[in-house]
């Protein structure tokens, strides 16, 4: 939270409810004791349409596995998943000990084939 005598928030409003509006919140002094402060106003949530995500949702294919067990599989490279082909993790990273794959490099059994 940042302070502004009141001479510069009159001199700088609209930077100021710019910064206020990134999700900053700024205090308004006057002769150094604060009497103001801009927060940014909470905007009102979305609705959702439980009809269209219902609808969406019964269009999905039933999972073969729990997320958490899909997860723990591909952690542990244990070939469980219902991702893996023929029973095996079918990526680098988990049959190469070489060189480490970088973070930002995507399995392939997960995007599919390039």
């Amino acid at each position: 939270m940042n302070a502004v005598n009141l001479a510069e928030a009159k001199a700088h409003l609209s930077e100021l409810l710019d910064r206020v509006e990134a999700g900053d919140s700024v205090d308004i002094t006057r002769r150094g004791k604060p009497v103001a402060r801009l927060t940014a106003v909470a905007r009102p949530r979305k609705r959702i349409d439980a009809a269209l995500l219902q609808s969406l949702t019964a269009t999905m294919p039933p999972q073969a596995e729990g997320a958490a067990d899909l997860v723990r599989s591909m952690r542990d490279g244990d070939g469980s998943s219902a991702r893996t082909a023929g029973g095996r993790h079918s990526c680098r990273r988990r049959r190469d000990p070489g060189p480490p794959i970088p973070p930002s490099t995507i399995c392939s059994c997960i995007t599919g084939p390039e």
